[in-house]
């Protein structure tokens, strides 16, 4: 009886203590310029580690169940998941906090290390994108070669329309 009791008091108590660490942002903007909300389709990439996993898009560890952290595998690959959560978290290494979007499907919460993910090519977005399509030789372009760069990320799905009008309003401005 006694642990019916416990299990009683402690149940709703576990998905509050299985949360992901570190405090909860609406928006994030990273370094290249991309900004992620909460709701956003997060489009992944490839994983860049040797055997297909992702090197910044992982399982948190489970201290309840006594798992450890795991890199996400190449299943995920080219998988678009909705963005749960945005989520600071200061790390142990260094003082720079550390940004995680929480994605996940069937109650499998999962991170993504959106400056490093985005730097490194595991997520896809409009800023890391242009950046691999334009290398430093390459001559300057005009303002409508930009503009029809974006529309073709638009069209092959890379980027979305609110993020062809922030970039579209970018290169009109310059």
């Amino acid at each position: 009886m006694k642990h019916y009791l416990l299990a009683a008091l402690l149940l709703p108590t576990l998905p509050a203590l299985a949360q992901i660490p570190g405090v909860s942002v609406p928006t994030y903007t990273t370094k290249l310029g991309t900004t992620f909300h909460k709701g956003d389709t997060l489009r992944l990439a490839m994983g860049k580690a040797d055997n297909g996993t992702y090197r910044y898009a992982y399982l948190p560890a489970n201290g309840w169940i006594g798992s450890p952290q795991t890199q996400l595998g190449s299943s995920w690959n080219n998988l678009n998941p909705v963005i749960k959560d945005i989520r600071t978290q200061k790390t142990v290494r260094n003082m720079n906090p550390r940004t995680v979007a929480v994605i996940g499907t069937g109650g499998i919460n999962a991170c993504v290390d959106l400056e490093s993910a985005e730097a490194g090519g595991e997520i896809r977005t409009v800023n890391n994108q242009q950046q691999k399509a334009t290398p430093a030789t390459a001559p300057a372009t005009g303002v409508a070669d930009e503009l029809l760069k974006l529309k073709q990320l638009l069209d092959s799905g890379v980027i979305t329309a609110d993020e062809f009008a922030v970039q579209k309003a970018k290169v009109l401005a310059r």
